[in-house]
């Protein structure tokens, strides 16, 4: 079973995190035992199959983090500032277009409620409700991570961490393409508001 899940939202830069901790010799990977859901979306319980010892990072996690923390996972909430997120999700199309897998999965868990606004307010309000999903963690982080939290997460495991080699790892992990970063009057203000109220209540 995984010792370990970093969570949050899509486009937090879970790949990113998931390389730097295992540069830094706490193995974690990406969307392997967090990604193969079964055809209803709820939890296929992968992760309890995953090799002790290791970690995940995956945005898909964040629905299950209660079961997964209620058997010893330790859990850690990746948050990135909405206004980056909502902006790699509307410059790289992640919730437009054709239904995809994805999109059927945040259906599941959130209902059809986002699917109604702008696309701009769309990524806004997933930001709002997949975060809430992650309820009670063992740590939060501001996303990108840095070595303090490396070395927090390792002390939380009882590990060692090697921070010697965080600059070696590519800061461009799944970077899809560039995009123009959207500001407060691209959004509703009243979802704008509540996003960063939620954003400032995590810190």
């Amino acid at each position: 079973m995984i010792d370990f899940i970093i969570t949050g939202t899509g486009r937090s830069t879970t790949k990113y995190t998931a390389e730097v901790l295992t540069a830094a010799g706490l193995p974690c990977g990406h969307e392997h035992a967090c990604s193969s859901w079964m055809d209803d979306y709820s939890d296929d319980q992968v992760w309890r199959d995953a090799p002790n010892g290791v970690g995940e990072s995956s945005w898909q996690a964040a629905p299950f983090t209660d079961a997964m923390q209620a058997e010893g996972v330790k859990v850690v909430h990746l948050i990135r500032h909405p206004a980056d997120v909502a902006s790699s999700m509307v410059g790289n199309n992640m919730l437009t277009g054709e239904l995809l897998p994805w999109h059927k999965f945040i259906r599941a868990h959130l209902g059809d409620r986002p699917w109604r606004l702008h696309p701009h307010d769309r990524a806004l309000q997933f930001w709002i409700d997949w975060n809430l999903l992650v309820k009670t963690p063992d740590m939060r982080w501001t996303a990108p991570i840095g070595g303090g939290e490396i070395l927090d997460l390792a002390h939380l495991l009882g590990r060692r961490a090697d921070l010697s080699v965080i600059e070696s790892v590519s800061k461009q992990s799944n970077h899809w393409r560039e995009v123009e970063r959207l500001k407060r009057e691209d959004f509703t203000r009243v979802i704008w508001d509540e996003a960063m109220d939620l954003w400032r209540s995590y810190f």
